[in-house]
């Protein structure tokens, strides 16, 4: 096991009334102005909005209101926001939604103190001594930024993670009716993304740690149950409620990942992928997880052999060590796809042709190796893609 240190400040409030709590929050935390961001509609269908608004009157808190987020949340709305937030001397960033959202609202928060661009941070020129608190008021279970200490943000064509523990989350609203009205391919993403956090942390042989090996285990058996069940009834409030908990635990500020060291390869291929032709994250994650468990099948497959014996019960002694992970590549393949995702990239439009210039972005232009359980270089991440059309 590996040294570690862990401390989870975000204050966590669960429930069909979280949100009647947050004018007690922000009397606490002393607020006089707030820049919410969110996307379009939502905000205003589910009655947040309103109920901000209303707290924020009554408490003489100014509040400014952003719904201009999208999917892969781009740098010039954040250099905007930075500057409205200046403006207004803003003293909490609140992000209403999922993870874009959230990411937009960790990355102003990092922007307004600083006197220089936000982007050195993503770009690794510069490294932040401060940031405005953040709330989260989520509306969708599955990237987990809600309590973690990451942002992805994208400039162009680049999309950049960034982790510091200034960006956790003060606190986070969770009332899981406010999810029932995603639309499906928004959840559906969300679950395929889950799925690949837990995975990527579970990739790890230098320092094997066998409490969060079946911790992971036994929460993605939950993501295949309740992921499965929330697509048969969306409006199911008890089943929005497991993966709104799934949410929090498999991405929260790493409590999975301590003591050990995650690989990450897919996330940063489908960051590449997503930030070249616009898939949501969890889209691009459906395609490029089950291709990574195909590539390092072949390679070294001890670690995701003991995962698909325990988690999807194939019988070791049927199969060799590379047809157990074929077979638990098939069954989260074949999960996917009842969650109505796509997984190949064909599906998607991308074609062999385009394999070489994600593999050379994903590594730098070949500076670089990916990966901590099997390390990459661009001809490999070009062989796993290859898994994937």
């Amino acid at each position: 096991m590996q040294d570690f240190e862990f401390h989870e400040p975000t204050r966590t409030i669960f429930g069909r009334d979280a949100l009647d709590q947050l004018s007690k929050v922000l009397l606490q935390l002393r607020v006089h102005s707030i820049l919410a961001v969110s996307g379009v509609t939502y905000p205003e269908e589910l009655g947040i909005q309103a109920k901000v608004t209303a707290v924020c009157d009554e408490q003489g808190i100014d509040l400014i209101w952003s719904d201009e987020v999208r999917p892969n949340p781009r740098l010039e709305l954040v250099h905007q926001l930075v500057d409205t937030a200046r403006e207004h001397n803003v003293d909490l960033v609140i992000a209403v939604g999922g993870g874009s959202s959230i990411d937009t609202a960790k990355t102003i928060a990092l922007g307004v103190p600083y006197e220089h661009d936000v982007w050195d941070f993503f770009q690794r020129k510069a490294v932040p001594v401060t940031a405005l608190p953040i709330g989260v008021i989520s509306t969708i279970p599955g990237s987990g930024s809600e309590q973690s200490d990451c942002a992805v943000i994208q400039e162009g064509r680049n999309k950049v993670f960034f982790e510091n523990p200034l960006i956790l989350p003060n606190f986070t609203i969770i009332n899981p009716e406010f999810s029932r009205s995603v639309p499906t391919v928004y959840q559906s993403s969300a679950i395929a993304d889950m799925t690949a956090h837990l995975l990527e942390v579970y990739a790890t042989d230098e320092a094997p740690v066998d409490v969060t090996d079946r911790l992971i285990e036994a929460s993605f058996t939950s993501v295949l149950i309740y992921g499965r069940k929330v697509i048969r009834d969306p409006q199911d409030v008890a089943v929005r409620s497991e993966l709104h908990m799934l949410s929090a635990v498999t991405h929260n500020d790493g409590i999975l990942g301590k003591g050990r060291i995650p690989d990450w390869v897919g996330h940063k291929i489908e960051h590449e992928i997503s930030g070249l032709f616009g898939l949501i994250h969890g889209e691009g994650m459906s395609v490029v997880t089950p291709a990574w468990m195909r590539f390092v099948a072949a390679r070294k497959p001890d670690k995701l052999v003991q995962f698909a014996t325990r988690v999807f019960h194939i019988d070791a002694v049927s199969w060799t060590d590379a047809e157990i992970v074929e077979i638990a590549a098939a069954e989260l393949e074949a999960f996917y796809r009842e969650l109505g995702l796509h997984t190949r990239l064909s599906e998607h439009g991308i074609s062999r042709t385009d394999l070489e210039d994600i593999a050379f972005r994903a590594t730098q232009d070949g500076s670089i190796l990916l990966g901590n359980y099997l390390q990459l270089n661009t001809a490999d991440v070009v062989e796993l893609l290859e898994y994937a059309l």
